[in-house]
């Protein structure tokens, strides 16, 4: 991914591209309602100009566009030159001239400081080593009162009704893989203070944790699982032997409407630019 993958760990064990484009938008089918509704409640609208960091390949940045319309802009930013690409044939596709889709690192995002009326990032800082240094860099985007939302998952509240030893495993691994990479993947325990910490103030949050007993939607992080071992396994942090007991558990509880599935707790912060 170039520069900021060297910064956020060598061994991203997400796919991205077309590779990991189903994913992206199951996952945005999962948590897309509650971004809509946080950025909504901040007033976005017509003639805004919005930011959104770690853009992937640009569905929820598609959606901003709609939202601001013709007199409001968009500029979605991501570290990987695939997603970007992606990014921009799907507003191609949706006939949107009002986005741009750019090649950035969340830690030198090259984008005109102080224009923003909103910045947006979702499921970023969970893979950062410095999350901090990236919330402080998009922080100078805002103009004076504009707003930063960012939502971050706590991915060991992940569980299944019964409990089942896949998903605790899966949760347990969030952890040992986070550190072994230097990244917190249940940064959303730690977004608000990271938020005062950053400087902005008129602090407000909120929790989203959605669950599903079928359907696709239930199968998200079984799906990230399967996506992400084989870079951790190569990577030696993870075990084949393991992978594939767990894979064969994640399919049996994918198909099994009497097990609920209840998805990692999104943490939503929403703070203002000081001025």
């Amino acid at each position: 991914m170039g520069s900021e993958r060297d910064e956020v760990g060598d061994h991203y064990v997400l796919a991205t591209g077309d590779e990991g484009a189903e994913r992206l938008d199951l996952l945005d089918d999962v948590y897309g309602d509650a971004t809509d509704r946080v950025c909504v409640a901040q007033g976005l609208g017509a003639g805004w100009r919005v930011a959104d960091i770690g853009c992937g390949t640009g569905r929820v940045s598609c959606r901003l566009a709609e939202r601001v319309g013709p007199t409001g802009t968009v500029t979605g930013v991501d570290a990987g030159p695939e997603q970007v690409v992606l990014a921009r044939r799907r507003a191609t596709d949706h006939g949107l001239t009002n986005v741009t889709f750019v090649e950035g690192s969340a830690y030198d995002l090259g984008l005109p400081r102080g224009q923003f009326d909103m910045v947006l990032c979702r499921f970023l800082l969970i893979h950062l080593q410095r999350p901090a240094d990236a919330l402080v860099q998009m922080l100078a985007l805002l103009r004076p009162g504009g707003i930063l939302v960012a939502q971050e998952p706590i991915l060991t509240s992940m569980f299944t009704d019964p409990p089942t030893h896949a998903y605790a495993r899966f949760a347990e691994q969030s952890v040992e893989v986070g550190a072994a990479l230097g990244v917190d993947y249940d940064f959303g325990s730690r977004l608000f203070g990271a938020f005062r910490d950053a400087g902005l103030v008129g602090l407000d949050a909120s929790i989203f944790q959605p669950c599903y007993s079928t359907g696709e939607r239930k199968r998200l992080w079984e799906y990230t699982f399967l996506e992400a071992a084989p870079g951790a396994i190569a990577a030696g942090l993870a075990d084949q032997g393991e992978f594939e007991e767990l894979a064969a558990q994640f399919a049996t509880i994918g198909t099994d409407d009497t097990t609920l599935v209840v998805h990692p707790l999104l943490v939503s912060v929403r703070g203002a630019a000081p001025g």
